[in-house]
């Protein structure tokens, strides 16, 4: 009987006898091989872990409340703005069916609300928002949002007193949020 070259698995010939036991060897040896590109596999994936490059993965959630709504609102999940050089959150809204030419408003807020008088309009749909706190929790705003256009942010607050974010539909319109996630990414 031959065997395969690196695994040394049974090759039978049409005149070799057949036995169990070679069965049973080579079930044995394709487990154990597994069973080690398994533990290498998850190996590989815990040292990659929310890392992609110099980016690291902050949070990949589901913005459940906005599920339904007119709105989407929730926490930017940033704790210590001092960690990062560059923050870039993925808001991902494809499966809300938007109606041509609808517009959404985007605010960020501090634990007081919303901070309304840099509010920015932009076509309803999947948004980038890029902040730039460069490791410093005391600078002040600035960043950009990109969704159908790209819009500055720059705001006469400090990144310390910006807790979250509002996304909302004019009231006027039947749209609602459908599953919407948010992925942030940190740059150290």
């Amino acid at each position: 009987m031959q065997q395969t070259e690196q695994y040394k698995l049974s090759q039978w010939e049409l005149s070799d006898r057949v036995r169990m036991e070679d069965f049973n060897a080579d079930n044995a040896k394709l487990e154990a091989a597994l069973a080690g590109f398994q533990a290498g596999i998850s190996g590989l994936r815990t040292s990659l872990e929310g890392k992609c490059g110099r980016f690291q993965l902050i949070t990949s959630r589901s913005v459940s409340a906005s599920e339904g709504q007119r709105y989407a609102a929730g926490s930017l999940a940033v704790t210590n703005w001092n960690k990062w050089d560059c923050a870039v959150w993925f808001f991902d809204m494809h499966e809300t069916a938007f109606q041509a030419g609808e517009k959404a408003a985007f605010t960020l807020n501090q634990s007081a609300g919303p901070l309304s008088q840099y509010e920015v309009t932009l076509d309803a749909g999947s948004l980038v928002l890029a902040l730039f706190p460069m490791s410093d929790k005391t600078s002040k705003v600035k960043g950009f949002i990109l969704g159908g256009a790209a819009r500055p942010l720059v705001m006469d607050v400090n990144f310390e007193t910006v807790t979250g974010y509002n996304i909302n539909l004019p009231a006027s319109t039947a749209t609602r949020f459908h599953n919407v996630t948010m992925t942030a990414y940190g740059l150290k």
